[in-house]
């Protein structure tokens, strides 16, 4: 799935984060 030597980790921590700062502004705003 991923070429050799490539560690997806970072990045998706990475986007995870994104995600995670995204739905707590979400949730600020209609809450």
């Amino acid at each position: 799935m991923f070429p050799r030597g490539f560690d997806p980790t970072p990045l998706v921590s990475q986007l995870w984060g994104q995600t995670t700062k995204l739905c707590c502004y979400f949730y600020s705003t209609t809450a």
